[in-house]
This record gives structure tokens, C-alpha cells and sequence, in this order.
């Protein structure tokens, strides 16, 4: 039960910031491209779909202990495959973020790169400074 409330804490993390993505991503900058965001809005419904099927199952179980009935074995390695599967979609959202912050990094760069500060006018008008004139020695 315990690993269940974990877990679920761990998912609502994870839909947590995959909502905080969401509403970021409709920002426009040069780092989104229509496969990021589509890739993120799939684990995103994905992460969605096995939390209900997670919710579903524990309810199950719940009730089977209530009623004094064993828990199938079978009910326990669904619960286990579901949980597994949403495990392995919480990870796959992570390393899409991670990816996502990687391109936005290497974009920042080159940004920072490419805007080379402009000479001002005063520096393109200056002239070289003039050597200094040699004193006459023809006056005491």
C-alpha cells in the first residue's frame, strides 16, 4: 500500500510537470519542434491513461480485502505490469524534458554566438592619435 501511495505521488509529480511543459511549450521559441511537443502531449495521455488504470485496479484489490476474498494473483501482476509500464513513461517524460533543456541550452549558445555586439560610431570615427611634436632645441 505504501508503494502504491509512492508511486502515485510520483506519477502526480510527473503530471505536474508535464502540465507546467505543456503550458511552457506554447511559448514560441526555436527550440520546439512539432516532434517534442507531439512526443510530450502522447506521454503526457499515456501517463494519464495507466494512472486510471492504476486507480482501477487498487480499487479492485481494495475491495477483494474488504470482502475477505483473496487477491488474485492475476489482478497483482497487472497492478505490477501497470505500475512498471507507468514507471517506464515517467522516465521516457523525463528525458524528453532533459533533451528539451539540452536543445534550449545548445539554441542559447549559438543565439549568444550569432548577436556580436555592433561597433558604435564613435569608435568607427576615432582617428589614431597623433605622435607628439619634437620640442625645438634652438631656444634656451
Amino acid at each position: 500500500m505504501r508503494v502504491t501511495r509512492f508511486l502515485l505521488a510520483a506519477l502526480l509529480l510527473a503530471v505536474g510537470v508535464a502540465g507546467w511543459l505543456a503550458v511552457n511549450l506554447n511559448r514560441p521559441t526555436l527550440a520546439q519542434g512539432p516532434d517534442q511537443t507531439f512526443r510530450l502531449i502522447n506521454i503526457e495521455r499515456r501517463l494519464d491513461q495507466l494512472q486510471s488504470r492504476i486507480d482501477l485496479l487498487e480499487r479492485l484489490q481494495q475491495n477483494q480485502m474488504l470482502n475477505n476474498n483473496s487477491t488474485s494473483n492475476l489482478s497483482q501482476q497487472s497492478l505490477l505490469e501497470l505500475q512498471r509500464q507507468q514507471i517506464s513513461t515517467s522516465q521516457q517524460l523525463v528525458l524528453m524534458q532533459q533533451q528539451m533543456l539540452e536543445l534550449k541550452k545548445g539554441l542559447d549558445k549559438l543565439a549568444e554566438r550569432n548577436v556580436a555586439p555592433a561597433p558604435t560610431p564613435q569608435e568607427k570615427k576615432e582617428k589614431p592619435p597623433e605622435p607628439a611634436k619634437p620640442k625645438s632645441a634652438g631656444r634656451p
